[in-house]
């Protein structure tokens, strides 16, 4: 989805133009600028032009550490307040009353870890029962 049309020319390489484009994401609507080329594609041995966007590349979160690594600060319908967030992010628990799927309350304590899921890793809560 383009929120704005406007487009901004940047040399990029020396042979292609690049177009700046503001788009919105999907799920939360927040803007952001992804630089695009119109270049000539092949597919199935058709050639066609098509619009080529060129992302910046993710950021290893193996090399964040708890204090500036990028988290959601929520754990299964429980919001975290800023004292949880500072308490979370110096490497400690917290003890939450979360809901479960089935609607049921529930005790436990979160901390920040590093995971992987699928072979990606990424910073996020980590549930811990006693």
């Amino acid at each position: 989805m383009i929120l704005n049309a406007k487009e901004y020319s940047v040399n990029w390489k020396k042979d292609r133009e690049v177009f700046l484009y503001i788009y919105a994401k999907k799920r939360t609507g927040k803007p952001f600028n992804v630089a695009v080329t119109f270049e000539l594609k092949e597919f199935e041995g058709n050639k066609m032009w098509g619009i080529e966007p060129h992302f910046e590349p993710r950021k290893d979160p193996s090399s964040y550490t708890r204090a500036d690594a990028p988290f959601k600060p929520e754990f299964s319908g429980y919001t975290l307040t800023k004292k949880e967030i500072q308490d979370v992010r110096a490497g400690g628990k917290v003890m939450i009353t979360a809901t479960s799927k089935k609607g049921k309350s529930f005790d436990c304590n979160v901390s920040l870890e590093l995971k992987e899921f699928k072979g990606n890793k990424f910073w996020g809560l980590e549930a811990h029962f006693a």
